[in-house]
């Protein structure tokens, strides 16, 4: 039977678990957006006309926090370009 101590280095364990099986995992995944579905709606607006990160954001159902690193990933892979302020399909 685990002693005090050993609940007490548990109780201060601060990173989260990542196991990707227990309870937790499953939900946290299940919140959070899918990359493809993310990059994927940032592509569709692009194609349909050039648009600033705001109007990205506004738009989108995803975390702005999201959607920019995403935008990030998508400028830096030379995916979409950046131009006076909007951001377009290469």
């Amino acid at each position: 039977m685990p002693g005090s101590q050993d609940f007490e280095i548990l109780r201060r364990k601060k990173t989260p678990c990542n196991c990707g099986h227990c309870d937790i995992c499953v939900e946290r995944k299940k919140a959070s957006p899918s990359e493809k579905e993310l990059a994927d709606g940032i592509l569709y607006m692009l194609s349909l006309k050039s648009r600033t990160l705001k109007e990205i954001t506004d738009t989108l159902a995803f975390p702005a926090k999201d959607i920019a690193g995403m935008v990030r990933f998508l400028l830096k892979e030379g995916k979409i370009t950046y131009t006076d302020g909007l951001l377009s399909i290469k």
